[in-house]
């Protein structure tokens, strides 16, 4: 229990701390040549697309200005990364101090046109910030994206529509990616759901079968057979359960038959009984 409280305490300290340290820092690109500030996302995700700034790139370069007081040029990490794969490539920073008081420019080299996401952290991994830009249209880039890995899962693809969406509900593209995903999706479902009732199925039919292997009372099995039957009329094994319980019925009469034999005044009573008149 003390170990806990430490861990929330570590947490909830290292989460004040990102919050204090992204108030204390203005960081700064240029988009359409003209200053804009970038605001830390909110989450470790991806922050809502149409908002994210599209940075000014110049001989595949992008600068950032940072105003913070005691910043450390050691502790920012600058990635450059794809939207929903993991690709993903590190970019060497360069850092000027400026004349203005705290103020910083660092200017990193970009790697791959097709990664449309720059990522800029402050801190580490706990207590640290981040900054997105966007280096061309992510609508156009979102989209190319999705429509060239073919490798990727349908419900993958599906979620990755729906979340260019929320930034873009006009794309008539993504509305008709969302429709033809869902039906895959759906169909993956259906066929998913048919696996589970077929295994279901064979496994009740098992546990009837085993009754047989595992005991020797014929009531036992036939409860077990019929189980199966009420749980899966229609279940792949339904004649196979009926010839079964045929079988096991046979035997009990069999066995009453064996156990309470008539005896020869009884079937004369019984043979009198039936022709009896009145």
């Amino acid at each position: 229990m003390r170990t806990l409280l430490v861990l929330l305490m570590l947490c909830f300290t290292a989460v004040s701390h990102a919050v204090s340290t992204a108030e204390n820092q203005r960081i700064y690109v240029n988009s359409d040549f003209k200053r804009a500030e970038v605001f830390p996302s909110n989450s470790r995700g991806l922050p809502i697309l149409k908002d994210i700034v599209v940075a000014d790139v110049l001989n595949k370069k992008v600068s950032f200005i940072v105003r913070k007081k005691g910043f450390n040029p050691k502790k920012i990490i600058v990635v450059q990364k794809s939207l929903f794969s993991k690709k993903i490539e590190r970019l060497q920073t360069k850092v000027i101090s400026l004349s203005d008081l705290d103020a910083y420019r660092v200017t990193v080299t970009l790697k791959d046109d097709d990664l449309p996401l720059v990522v800029f952290r402050v801190g580490s991994f706990l207590s640290g910030s981040d900054y997105f830009v966007a280096i061309n249209d992510l609508q156009q880039a979102g989209v190319a994206e999705l429509q060239n890995n073919k490798r990727l899962p349908a419900r993958n693809q599906l979620k990755y529509v729906e979340t260019l969406l929320l930034s873009y509900p006009s794309n008539f593209t993504l509305h008709r990616m969302q429709t033809d995903l869902s039906i895959v999706v759906d169909r993956l479902d259906d066929a998913a759901r048919t696996r589970k009732r077929t295994y279901a199925d064979k496994m009740a039919f098992k546990a009837a079968l085993a009754l047989e292997k595992n005991t020797t009372n014929r009531y036992e099995w036939k409860e077990g057979y019929q189980r199966y039957l009420k749980l899966y009329p229609n279940g792949k094994y339904v004649n196979k359960a009926k010839e079964s319980l045929r079988r096991i019925q046979l035997g009990l009469q069999t066995e009453r038959n064996t156990t309470n034999p008539q005896s020869e005044g009884d079937q004369s009573i019984s043979l009198l009984s039936l022709f009896s008149i009145g």
